[in-house]
């Protein structure tokens, strides 16, 4: 979802985005690549620590604490 909406920001059409998507797509590109870049720099962490085998359940709390943040701001 996030690359897509990446996509959006940068001018571009979503490739594979369902219909009913497109209003919070545009709202999220709407604020720019480096916002978006570091949310999806986020979840490749988030990634990379369940390669690790972190506790699955601290990952996603932490993911999803984090992202709420970033876009609240």
């Amino acid at each position: 979802f996030l690359d897509e909406v990446l996509t959006v920001s940068l001018g571009g059409e979503p490739r594979r985005a369902p219909e009913g998507d497109g209003p919070r797509m545009r709202g999220l590109a709407a604020r720019g690549p480096e916002p978006l870049l570091a949310l999806l720099d986020r979840c490749l962490e988030a990634e990379m620590q369940i390669d690790r085998r972190v506790q699955l359940e601290l990952i996603l709390e932490s993911l999803f604490d984090a992202l709420g943040r970033r876009l609240a701001a």
